[in-house]
């Protein structure tokens, strides 16, 4: 019982972003316990009034009866209590189907919220600590185990909803006939005993299964088409489509048995209410008790256990989804609750238009995972606005890593990073609304060139005047000019429809789209042709004037239009040549 209470303190945990409508559904299933209580006393007095009609000799519910029946105009008190009845179950009918349709909606925005919030406590990690785990992890938590969370929040809702109910239903079958009613739990819970053994135990394993195989299939499809190009030349798709398969094998395994498990009770339990009906039957007739007498009973609890029996399968699929859906619950919260993911970076000075004057490195070193040795040693130098530096060496040596310390997304061990005079620490915002970083494979989206130019800008919000201008200040206007559809051409994933040096020109684009004056470029020539690369570098000649620029290359000719330039060598930064 720990676990579950365990189970459910996280999983409503999870859903409190509306606790209002979280603690308006036991109301609403109190209501609708109400309800059936009245419904299935009044089957028994109905059932009871067509035998003798005076079956029941009571003066206030003659009085009440009398009052309907006045009411509505019928004397008949058969007539009144049936008419009493069918009002009734339709109410409790409406009520019902509303209160499902209010847990239906509450989960799948639950779910909503819930995507919502990940994707903000995504953001807001350190890079070093996102770089942990892989991307396909990231997609399974936001996709599907969101989604058996939402299995999971649905199910206990219920669970307690059901609770209710059974309680009041229970309530009254004892205050009918306590010895008829611990006939049928002990049967019950002898089936459910038996059934948790052979069959409910497995299903929390199925469950991690479940979710380690969805991981698998979106690493597997992510890589199949991400290296598509030199797959397709080695012909080497083999090996991805058989983990794609054996994933998706494994996972219709283990939603096969968990339908399976799930459906087993709905035929044990309708056996088990045949059984007890002709039980009672039975003994009554051996005992010579007048079967007449027994109908009211027998109709009181077959009406509740109409009720009961798919509760109690219920019950059995709670537990069912409880277990399958704990690993996602757990993985979720562990994310979003127990703050396995860290929000690291404190943004204090978010002051914009704190311009770039100068960024300074002061005997910076740093490794990766706290190694002893360090990758770099005593790293130092200075950059002045509209200056340019270039930072060559070999494969290895520590290029990146520079980079990835200049844009904040890993911090020195020791030593300190200075922008404008302050720790970049807490000038993190300031800094990175100055700069563009253009990597060595240009960021491009399966949309627009206008949307690839204003990334992450919501469509209404491009400025179209500023998009053109961008365009022909990177010298893309014939180009553009030429298409069918202009800047509303679509560019197709990575950009796989366009050349190598119209990619970095959209990507130089963007960041005059977002007015950012200091360029950090990686190997931005590796991966384009020579007439292409002298196009680039002779632009990149042309910005100077306006921009600060930052260039990563182990090309000599790349960065020969540098003011300063940089080689790493035995782990540390030395100033090669200095115009």
């Amino acid at each position: 019982m720990n676990k579950n209470k365990n189970y459910f303190s996280k999983v409503f945990a999870l859903a409190n972003n509306d606790k209002i409508k979280l603690w308006m559904m036991p109301i609403y299933f109190v209501f609708s316990s109400l309800l059936d209580l009245i419904s299935v006393g009044l089957v028994g007095s109905y059932i009871g009034f067509i035998i003798n009609e005076e079956f029941i000799d009571n003066e206030k519910f003659n009085y009440v009866i009398t009052i309907w029946s006045s009411f509505i105009k019928v004397e008949n008190f058969i007539i009144s209590i049936g008419i009493l009845l069918v009002v009734i179950f339709i109410i409790k009918s409406i009520l019902s189907i509303f209160v499902h349709r209010q847990i239906i909606m509450f989960s799948h925005l639950t779910q909503s919220n819930l995507r919502r919030n990940l994707m903000k406590s995504y953001r807001e990690i350190h890079y070093s600590q996102y770089v942990k785990r892989d991307s396909s992890e990231y997609i399974s938590t936001v996709a599907t185990l969101v989604k058996n969370f939402g299995g999971g929040l649905q199910a206990s809702i219920q669970f307690f909803g059901d609770i209710i109910i059974t309680i009041v239903l229970v309530g009254l079958l004892v205050f009918v006939s306590g010895f008829y009613l611990f006939f049928l739990a002990l049967v019950l819970l002898i089936i459910i005993y038996f059934y948790k053994i052979l069959f409910l135990n497995d299903l929390d394993k199925y469950g991690k299964k479940l979710n380690h195989s969805y991981n698998s299939l979106y690493q597997s499809i992510n890589e199949y088409f991400f290296g598509f190009k030199e797959l397709k030349i080695l012909n080497s798709f083999s090996s991805f489509e058989k983990k794609i398969i054996d994933a998706t094998n494994q996972i219709a395994k283990s939603d096969i048995r968990q339908s399976f498990i799930t459906t087993i009770p709905r035929f044990l339990l309708e056996l088990i209410l045949v059984i007890f009906v002709t039980t009672i039957v039975l003994i009554a007739i051996m005992t010579d008790k007048n079967i007449q007498l027994l109908l009211p009973t027998l109709s009181v609890f077959a009406v509740a256990s109409l009720r009961l029996v798919p509760i109690s399968y219920q019950f059995t699929r709670y537990i069912g989804t409880f277990k399958y859906t704990e690993d996602s619950v757990n993985r979720l919260y562990s994310d979003l609750i127990d703050n396995n993911i860290k929000v690291v970076e404190k943004n204090p000075n978010t002051e914009k238009n704190n311009s770039f004057k100068k960024l300074e490195f002061l005997n910076v070193n740093f490794t990766y995972d706290k190694q002893k040795k360090y990758m770099l040693q005593n790293i130092s130098f200075e950059l002045f606005k509209g200056k340019s530096i270039a930072i060559t060496g070999p494969s290895g040596s520590g290029k990146s890593t520079i980079i990835n310390l200049m844009l904040g997304l890993v911090d020195p061990i020791n030593g300190k990073i200075l922008y404008n005079e302050t720790d970049m620490v807490m000038a993190i915002s300031s800094w990175r609304h100055q700069i563009a970083y253009l990597p060595q494979e240009t960021f491009l989206i399966n949309d627009t060139i206008r949307a690839n130019i204003a990334l992450g800008v919501n469509s209404e919000n491009i400025d179209n005047k500023k998009i053109e201008e961008c365009i022909k200040k990177v010298q893309l206007s014939d180009f553009v000019g030429n298409l069918k559809n202009g800047i509303d051409t679509n560019v197709s994933e990575r950009g796989l429809s366009i050349s190598g040096g119209q990619r970095q020109r959209i990507a130089f684009a963007r960041a005059f789209y977002f007015n950012r004056d200091v360029l950090i470029l990686d190997e931005p020539t590796s991966s384009i042709d020579e007439d292409t690369e002298r196009e680039i570098l002779e632009y990149l000649i042309q910005l100077k004037k306006d921009k600060t620029i930052i260039i990563i290359s182990h090309k000599p000719d790349s960065i020969k239009f540098c003011d300063h330039i940089y080689e790493i060598k035995n782990n540390t930064l030395e100033l090669k040549r200095s115009n």
